[in-house]
């Protein structure tokens, strides 16, 4: 499956959320994702969803942890043998030209030893979303690497543990 087939397929599924969110009886909905993942997030940030939200399908906040968020830079690597990217896949899915059409406060975490272009990706990112006078709370996580974060992220011993509750209670 190609990146911009995945796309597809994470968008019908926010519809499909957006769509059930009444039966569900949600209060909004928070996206989150790492990596791809985060991606993919930000992929939904640039859709046109935003204009005819409900309380119950409201996007409150989104969190992104260590995205790629140009594609255009993994054609050169190793691992695009896995995941097939071309020059029209890769340009296609390059979120820095999708400025987010929600006006929801974005968390954009990267870690700190991370390679510094994977970092700047994150801090052109957040610069991108600010550019759209979004709330943006862009964090550089010392002492923690592309998968580390994770850790980070969930682990109640770590300080952006309790920076995203606090995002999120803050939001809800």
């Amino acid at each position: 499956m190609t990146l911009d087939e995945i796309v597809n397929e994470i968008i019908e599924a926010f519809q499909f959320i957006i769509k059930k969110s009444y039966d569900w009886q949600t209060s909004g909905i928070f996206l989150i994702g790492h990596s791809a993942g985060a991606h993919l997030v930000a992929e939904l940030l640039g859709r046109p969803f935003f204009d005819k939200e409900t309380e119950e399908s409201k996007v409150k906040g989104a969190i992104l942890l260590s995205g790629i968020y140009e594609p255009e830079v993994v054609l050169g690597l190793d691992v695009n043998e896995d995941i097939r990217l071309n020059d029209k896949i890769a340009s296609d899915c390059n979120v820095m030209r999708k400025p987010p059409l929600t006006k929801s406060p974005i968390m954009i975490c990267v870690g700190g030893d991370e390679p510094e272009g994977w970092i700047d990706q994150s801090r052109r990112y957040a610069e991108v979303c600010r550019s759209q006078n979004l709330s943006v709370d862009f964090q550089i996580v010392e002492d923690a690497n592309h998968f580390s974060l994770l850790d980070h992220a969930m682990n109640s011993d770590y300080v952006l543990n309790k920076n995203i509750i606090d995002f999120i209670k803050r939001l809800d």
